[in-house]
């Protein structure tokens, strides 16, 4: 969340007609703590309302059961 946004118009532009936006999570995170790093995303997953906008807005797909 809050990566990417003001460039979403460019990212659909530049991959056509097809594409799906995927919710952010944080699957990794655990990666880093068994290495000792900082996991410096603590963001908050975006609402299925927000998701499904952005969608909307720019004629992407957007599953919120995704995988």
């Amino acid at each position: 969340p809050g990566y990417n946004d003001e460039e979403l118009p460019l990212i659909a532009d530049f991959c056509g007609k097809n594409w799906e936006i995927l919710a952010y999570h944080n699957i990794g995170s655990g990666k880093y703590d068994a290495l000792g790093r900082e996991y410096s995303v603590q963001a908050t997953p975006q609402k299925q309302e927000e998701m499904q906008a952005l969608a909307i807005a720019y004629g992407a797909v957007y599953r919120p059961t995704g995988v």
